[in-house]
């Protein structure tokens, strides 16, 4: 059953915040990123752009590529994309550095937690997804396998990004594995 507007509206917006902090603690631990965060930094510091600028301008990018292959984008989604956009530019250098291991530790934990939450209250929330799941659902409706299209993604994303100097770091590969089963958990979880 469909959610009414305004709870739908405020999960995206809400949604994108959080996903936004939570980025800033994974970026101020300084261990590793998500893939798709290797390529937003990378592609900040060529830009110039803050990396809430270009995180918008690649996802709208993404979804309009969506659209175009059959997989139209809910208006949540536009919205949680904008918000966490515009959250990632509002905080540019909260989260400077962690502090030692204990702080990186911390940072990257919390800032973890928050971004799968942040995906599971699109997900729940909303009844959307994001435009990553739209391209393995358009890759599926082609007969190709959502998994391997998804993966390759992930992997463009952080080749691109590391080509552009974005940070990768130990934990990278880990939060590419982690997350899927994590937001899978903290769907159940709030779903409940």
């Amino acid at each position: 059953m469909p959610r009414p507007a305004s709870p739908r509206l405020a999960a995206a917006v809400g949604g994108g915040v959080v996903l936004a902090i939570g980025v800033r603690g994974i970026l101020a631990a300084d261990v590793g990123v998500a893939p798709m965060d290797v390529f937003l930094v990378g592609a900040s510091e060529q830009t110039g752009l803050g990396i809430g600028s270009v995180a918008v301008v690649v996802q709208l990018s993404l979804l309009c590529i969506a659209t175009c292959l059959g997989r139209p984008p809910r208006t949540a989604t536009w919205i949680f994309t904008l918000s966490s956009g515009a959250t990632l530019e509002l905080t540019e250098g909260w989260f400077d550095s962690a502090g030692g291991l204990a702080g990186s530790v911390a940072a990257w934990a919390v800032g973890f937690v928050l971004v799968v939450t942040a995906i599971a209250i699109l997900v729940v929330g909303t009844d959307a997804g994001g435009s990553f799941e739209l391209l393995s659902q358009a890759a599926a409706d082609r007969g190709l396998p959502p998994v391997p299209v998804r993966t390759g993604l992930e992997i463009s994303f952080v080749v691109v990004g590391v080509a552009l100097g974005g940070p990768i770091g130990p934990v990278t590969a880990a939060v590419a594995v982690a997350v899927g089963p994590a937001v899978e958990v903290a769907c159940r979880t709030l779903g409940a």
